[in-house]
């Protein structure tokens, strides 16, 4: 739900832009509009915490209210609350009577899984999906949509494909498949994407096209690097790790995702559209090969099984 959230977000964005440009365009007013409509969800947002409850781990390890923590599951619909609840006490009493972990003299094993996830987390984002959120409107514009309205039109397309794809994947998907085949699915898709957009633009195909591969791309992005990268990263971490795993994971994934932003237009200038998107589905399909090679399935295992599988020298 965290993702699909974001990507609701994104695509009410392009509603409020496309609306405000249609409606009051030339009105000095117009960026006001833009900027103070971001003020309602989050304005909903702190209202809402007000009942937001606790999680049950925290209720079990740190507030000691089991009948509270019992509540919430039943809440949230777990079918078997008592079991879950003696699973979370079980891994509480193994972290407080194990080990502390220290990132720096940790053993062998331990930082060839921060590495994996850091590893996981580049993979996220070389194949330039955020950066071609952004710039949107540029690659639109390049495509020869003739219009400012086209160009909004298909990046409310481009959000809503990307949102589509977490919603699938969220309620229909999930249960069926594993998350690897899900996210190799997913990075594949991508990759293959990348260099048919490369391909367009080479032959200066029609701006609907561009539109076509841009949503699909989107698509397949959603269906596995969306909502599957931040869970298979903290379900091969165990506990007593997981907290410097999921901080150098989201480090790396951002800090790539802020040099493809960056770097974007001016690579696109220096080496033209083509180029560009050979570039990214070059990366995206190493980032393919690299989880072939090495991402396990997680499905229906517990987090003790997965991360027996970085301690094995």
């Amino acid at each position: 739900m965290f993702d699909i959230s974001i990507n609701l977000g994104i695509v009410c964005g392009y509603i409020v832009g496309y609306t405000v440009a249609v409606s009051v365009s030339g009105d000095s007013r117009d960026w006001r509009l833009m900027v103070g409509s971001g003020l309602v969800i989050p304005t909903l947002s702190l209202i809402g915490s007000k009942w937001l409850p606790e999680s049950p781990r925290w209720l079990m390890g740190v507030s000691k209210n089991r009948e509270e923590a019992k509540a919430v599951l039943d809440k949230l619909g777990d079918p078997d609350s008592e079991s879950t609840l003696v699973a979370i006490e079980d891994e509480e009493t193994r972290y407080r009577e194990g080990p502390r972990s220290d990132p720096t003299t940790t053993a062998p094993a331990v930082r060839r899984a921060f590495l994996f996830v850091a590893l996981l987390g580049i993979c996220g984002q070389v194949n330039g999906s955020e950066a071609i959120l952004y710039y949107a409107d540029a690659f639109l514009k390049k495509a020869g949509l003739g219009s400012l309205r086209k160009e909004m039109l298909g990046e409310i397309a481009i959000g809503f494909s990307k949102l589509l794809g977490e919603v699938i994947m969220a309620f229909f998907v999930d249960g069926l498949l594993g998350r690897r085949i899900c996210l190799l699915i997913s990075a594949l898709g991508c990759s293959l994407l990348l260099f048919t957009l490369a391909l367009t633009y080479l032959l200066s195909g029609p701006g609907i096209l561009v539109i076509g591969w841009l949503c699909m791309f989107m698509f397949f992005f959603s269906t596995g690097y969306g909502p599957y990268l931040w869970v298979l990263s903290s379900e091969l971490l165990p506990t007593e790790h997981r907290t410097h795993g999921m901080v150098l994971a989201v480090f790396m994934n951002r800090l790539t995702s802020g040099i493809a932003a960056m770097t974007a237009l001016s690579l696109v200038n220096e080496t033209g559209y083509t180029l560009f998107f050979a570039l990214y589905g070059t990366l995206a399909l190493a980032a393919f090969a690299f989880c072939y090679a090495i991402l396990p399935e997680t499905k229906g295992k517990s987090l003790e099984e997965l991360a027996e599988r970085f301690y094995e020298e």
